[in-house]
């Protein structure tokens, strides 16, 4: 045996003498530990076999039949799964839009998101998600309405419903729970869970700038840092507008009819899953009136003007920079590129002309800098030569600068003014 086989030998003796000394059950606490096992697998066994036995019931009474395939609402820009449990959105795809890698683009995808609406009715709290609804869709004008009700009359929520309208065209799904019949009370709870798959070829840029972003009545815009791949949480008791789950170029968001009463939200990063960009949840509380709430969808893209036509401040979503560049972008650079846009298919091309509108704009400025440089340039051997003669005597130096500039007719300072301004618009 050599010193390393020794050596490896000497600590496992150690790893096995620390677990039985100080971490193994003791011969006494055995039957507890074993009771205890028993007592939670019979409670789990028992809470399947009445779950098995509620869908049973159901299942075997001919008037509440449950369909598990998916209800699909579609319109010109999305494709939505509705699913009959809970009346919960599966999957949306914007029919529009590619992944990188030329697939149809999901941006909430089957088993990586859920949504749920917890109630109380009868004064026992209740998860929606766990309930069957039956749904049917119809039309109304352009829209078309999906109506799903609840089939679990056991739980005294009969005449409980949800209704999704999803218009011809547009990014935005509106969701109702009525429950005027059920008994609901006024308080419910929201929750919300995005598990978002990589879109975009770099999964690193992907995750820094994903994040939560949330709109409170009173204090603003707000969110969690993008870049950051640690856990983030934020804790709001306030009113709320809206909270989105944003990506880098497409992004979720549940826009309050009238408030949200408060969010708990949580963003966090799972590097070892390589499918996984960022897992995002958020609970939201609501105020319930006559046992009714509704509130609207976002399912699109990270577009600025658009994204204005939502709601209050949701165009913040796109970060246009700091407070001096952020008008020239919002109020030019958007504009004129969805201007181009809107005649150009080619960003590479929209690009090129932007850039050149942009060096068109400044010109008189960079002329202007230009000239002043150019005739700086021509003074040097008189601002020389009035350096060596007043030598070490710097006020002196600057007095008779000045007097020169004067009588050339040149401020300083005016090469420095047009390059100052042109740095909001490069930048």
């Amino acid at each position: 045996m050599d010193k390393n086989q020794a050596t490896g030998l000497i600590l496992l003796f150690g790893i096995l003498f620390a677990y039985f000394t100080f971490f193994a059950p003791k011969p006494e606490e055995m039957p507890a530990v074993k009771k205890e096992a028993e007592k939670t697998a019979q409670a789990q066994k028992k809470e399947t076999s009445r779950q098995e036995s509620a869908l049973s019931a159901l299942l075997a009474d001919s008037s509440l039949r449950i369909d598990t395939s998916a209800i699909v609402l579609e319109n010109e820009d999305l494709r939505i799964q509705i699913a009959p449990f809970g009346a919960q959105i599966r999957s949306v795809e914007l029919k529009k839009y590619k992944t990188w890698e030329g697939q149809p683009l999901h941006l909430l995808v089957k088993g990586r998101n859920a949504q749920s609406l917890q109630i109380n009715a009868g004064g026992k709290s209740l998860d929606l998600s766990t309930v069957p609804f039956s749904g049917k869709l119809v039309k109304s004008g352009d829209s078309s309405v999906l109506e799903m009700k609840a089939m679990q009359p056991g739980l005294g929520l009969a005449g409980l419903s949800q209704r999704f309208v999803l218009p011809a065209k547009g990014y935005q799904l509106r969701q109702e729970l009525i429950g005027r019949e059920a008994g609901i009370s006024e308080k419910a709870e929201l929750r919300l869970l995005q598990d978002a798959v990589q879109l975009e070829k770099d999964i690193l840029q992907n995750r820094t700038t994903t994040n939560i972003n949330y709109f409170e009545k009173e204090e603003g815009f707000s969110g969690l840092s993008e870049t950051s791949l640690s856990e983030e949480k934020a804790e709001v008791s306030k009113p709320l507008g809206w909270v989105s789950f944003k990506q880098k170029f497409f992004n979720w968001g549940i826009i309050a009819e009238k408030e949200f009463s408060g969010l708990s939200a949580v963003q966090k990063t799972d590097e070892a899953d390589s499918l996984s960009v960022k897992r995002m949840e958020a609970r939201l509380a609501l105020n319930l009136k006559d046992g009714s709430v509704s509130f609207r969808h976002y399912f699109g893209p990270n577009k600025f003007n658009g994204l204005k036509k939502v709601a209050e401040d949701y165009d913040r979503n796109v970060y246009l920079g700091l407070p001096v560049i952020n008008l020239v972008n919002r109020f030019i650079t958007v504009n004129v590129f969805s201007w181009l846009e809107g005649a150009i298919p080619s960003y590479g091309i929209i690009i090129v002309i932007l850039v050149l509108l942009i060096k068109t704009l400044l010109f008189p400025l960079s002329w202007k800098s230009y000239i002043s440089m150019a005739k700086m340039k021509v003074l040097k051997p008189e601002l020389d030569e009035i350096k060596e003669r007043t030598g070490d005597d710097m006020q002196k130096a600057q007095a008779e600068q000045m007097k020169l500039y004067q009588q050339v007719g040149i401020n300083p300072l005016s090469g420095c003014i047009p390059l100052l301004l042109q740095m909001p618009v490069l930048l």
